[in-house]
This record gives structure tokens, C-alpha cells and sequence, in this order.
């Protein structure tokens, strides 16, 4: 286990692996992370408009974690950028830890979120009301390119499930080891609106937010097929 700092967030240094890592101590408020310059700007842009300073002051990244609602947009960022969870007594995957049904460890220290990931590309895509609403369904993207193939997906979505932020499984099989090409785009997105189990409340009814889940996972795949070099 790795030695960390509890009050202070902090970028490791590379050792032995091909990124560094941005440890975020569970103490730590959302505005902190917020204003951090060594914060990635995925991360950044998930504490943006709609939550406000006030909960961003009033909510800690532990916080964050055990009540996904309350900055959901933050959490699926972190699913997409592949984050650890570092607890007292070991590690795991944020992803298992949220999706976990047995008792949880609860002395969480910090957050490991991969950083300066080479062949990485990624992007953000949402579908809202208005800016000041949280999306309606939203989604990070997170891809790791090489040799124009993708090795590695995370699809992180809000508004798209039951839970607050979760991945999408299926985005993940279908991406690997393939071109992200105008025909795997489609199928990725067809095939992610049919794993959905979205709610169905006054905000959007499940029929639109299937829709859109194809919608966002087509603009956010268009974007980082942009960005592949």
C-alpha cells in the first residue's frame, strides 16, 4: 500500500508504470479539487455548472463517493478515468467498490486516478434542459489508442441507469481491440442504449433517455476519433 498524504492533493511521480497519478485524500473538499491545478480537466468539468461552490465546500471526495447524487457527474469521471480506491487495509477499483453488495470498507484515504495516460483520449458529451440543470443523461469517455486500435474503453454515464454513475459494460467489449470507425461508433452506441436501464421520472422517461444515451455515446466517440493521432 502506498504511502499517502491525507490533507494535501498531490501528482506521484511515474514508477514503473506509464502514467503518473493524481491522488485526491478522501478529506479533501470538492472545491479543492475544483481549483487544483494539477486536477485533470474531465474531473474540472464534472464540478462545473450546475453544483455550486457551496456544495462543492460543503461535500468531501469521501462524501462524494458514498453519496454518488450528490456530484454525480464528478463520480462517472472518475469510473471513466479508471480510479482506485485506497482503504486502510488494501485497494480496489472505485468501479467494484460502488458496485459492491456486501459490506464496504469504510476507512477510505484517497482516490488513484491515473494521470498523463499515454494513447489516452477522451471526451464529454450530455443532453440537458438548460445549463443550470444537471443533464439529463450524460457521458465520459475515456479510450486508450494504440496503433489506431482501441485497447482499452470506459463509458461512464449519468441519468442512463439506476445507479447515479455507472459504466457501461457492453461500450467496453465491443470498443476493444477494434478501429474507431463510423460503423463500430454505431454499433457501440446501439448496443449501450440496449444495456441502459434508465429511470423513468418527470426529468425524461426511459424511451428518451435510451434515446439519448445513443445520442451522447455517438458525439463522445466522434469526438475522441478526433482526437486519435
Amino acid at each position: 500500500m502506498r504511502e499517502t498524504v491525507t490533507n494535501k492533493i498531490y501528482v506521484l511521480p511515474e514508477n514503473g508504470t506509464s502514467y503518473k497519478q493524481l491522488i485526491l485524500p478522501a478529506d479533501v473538499s470538492l472545491q479543492a479539487v475544483y481549483e487544483a491545478a494539477e486536477v485533470h480537466p474531465m474531473l474540472r468539468e464534472s464540478l462545473g455548472t450546475p453544483v455550486t461552490w457551496q456544495v462543492r465546500n460543503e461535500t468531501s471526495v469521501r462524501k462524494a463517493v458514498l453519496s454518488p447524487q450528490l456530484a454525480p457527474r464528478f463520480v462517472a469521471a472518475l469510473l471513466a478515468l479508471s480510479t482506485v480506491a485506497e482503504f486502510g487495509d488494501g485497494e480496489m477499483s472505485l468501479e467494484a467498490y460502488l458496485r459492491r453488495t456486501d459490506t464496504r470498507p469504510e476507512a477510505l484515504i484517497a482516490l488513484h486516478v491515473p494521470a498523463e495516460v499515454r494513447g489516452r483520449v477522451m471526451a464529454e458529451s450530455h443532453v440537458g434542459r438548460t445549463p443550470a440543470d444537471e443533464p439529463i443523461v450524460s457521458v465520459r469517455a475515456a479510450l486508450d489508442v494504440q496503433n489506431d486500435v482501441v485497447t482499452q474503453a470506459r463509458l461512464a454515464f449519468t441519468g442512463a441507469f439506476r445507479e447515479s454513475a455507472r459504466i457501461a459494460a457492453e461500450a467496453s467489449k465491443l470498443l476493444s481491440g477494434k478501429k474507431l470507425d463510423d460503423d463500430t461508433i454505431a454499433r457501440v452506441a446501439q448496443a449501450v442504449s440496449e444495456e441502459v436501464s434508465p429511470p423513468d421520472d418527470f426529468i425524461g422517461s426511459e424511451e428518451y433517455r435510451r434515446e439519448m444515451v445513443k445520442v451522447v455515446t455517438r458525439r463522445a466517440l466522434e469526438a475522441c476519433k478526433k482526437e486519435v493521432k
